[in-house]
């Protein structure tokens, strides 16, 4: 006896959902983003020349003075120059690896992606307030950038293919 044909639909799945299609304009939020990390390089390195200048070292010597700090004022200002140079190039590096990682994953429709993005972009605002001409327009341009593509991704049909990619994962875990 041959069995009745099943009324019943396949569960949505990998072949029956696809994937949204990131627009245009997502491509180029990835873009302005890839762009802020190269502009970030540049900050980082303006940065480090910066640091290791006469004029830094000449004026955190004064600093020091003023605060009247004892006869080790010249320890003091090689150890923090140092630091400051560490700080800026890990600073640095850390800033531009999460340029590219967050560029990465708002092609592939992230939302967490998106957030990031922003609050880096806003969290680099520090850094161009402590830079000074012409690091500080180098990160102006940067923070731009960086707000301008996230920007992008919160207006249509940016903001439509994020909550179409998040769509589609839940049903992809549905199966």
């Amino acid at each position: 006896m041959a069995k009745p044909p099943s009324n019943r639909h396949p569960a949505p799945g990998p072949a029956s959902v696809p994937a949204p299609v990131a627009p245009a304009q997502i491509s180029w939020a990835a873009r302005l983003l890839r762009a802020a990390a190269a502009l970030q390089l540049a900050v980082t390195v303006l940065g480090v020349i910066n640091i290791s200048s006469g004029a830094f070292r000449t004026r955190l010597r004064g600093e020091m003075v003023a605060l009247g700090i004892g006869e080790n004022v010249e320890s003091l200002v090689n150890g923090s120059i140092r630091f400051a140079t560490v700080t800026a190039v890990l600073v640095g590096i850390v800033s531009v690896l999460m340029y590219a990682i967050i560029a990465r994953f708002i092609m592939k429709g992230a939302l967490w992606a998106r957030l990031l993005g922003g609050i880096l972009a806003i969290v680099s605002m520090y850094q161009a307030s402590t830079m000074e001409l012409p690091g500080g327009l180098v990160a102006l341009g940067q923070i731009l950038l960086g707000l301008a593509a996230i920007a992008l991704c919160y207006v249509k049909p940016g903001s439509t293919y994020f909550r179409e990619m998040q769509i589609h994962r839940l049903l992809l875990k549905r199966k």
